[in-house]
């Protein structure tokens, strides 16, 4: 879905795609997870400038237009807010690790 995308990038904008890949693919985790968790992510709501574009039509947003994490997080105002990152994956990514 988001080939050829930096993984904090992707994380930012769609924390639960990084989520559901922790949870259903064996193997797959984030080293640095703590530490994205920490730096928050992009409001996911349908009108804002910053969310993706990438999947989903009613999103009409410029994710394209980011080329790394750093990129999109000195420019998009992020929060912790905006996601809830279950428990379970982040225990299970720390597992993994």
């Amino acid at each position: 879905m988001y080939n050829d995308y930096e993984v904090g990038l992707v994380f930012v904008v769609d924390p639960g795609y990084i989520e559901w890949c922790i949870l259903n693919i064996s193997g797959f985790c984030l080293t640095d997870l703590n530490e994205l968790l920490k730096g928050g992510f992009v409001k996911q709501v349908k009108d804002q400038w910053a969310n993706r574009r990438v999947g989903e039509p009613e999103y009409n947003i410029h994710f394209e237009a980011y080329d790394s994490y750093d990129h999109i997080t000195q420019e998009v105002m992020m929060s912790t807010d905006y996601y809830d990152f279950s428990d379970e994956a982040i225990n299970l990514n720390n597992s993994r690790i």
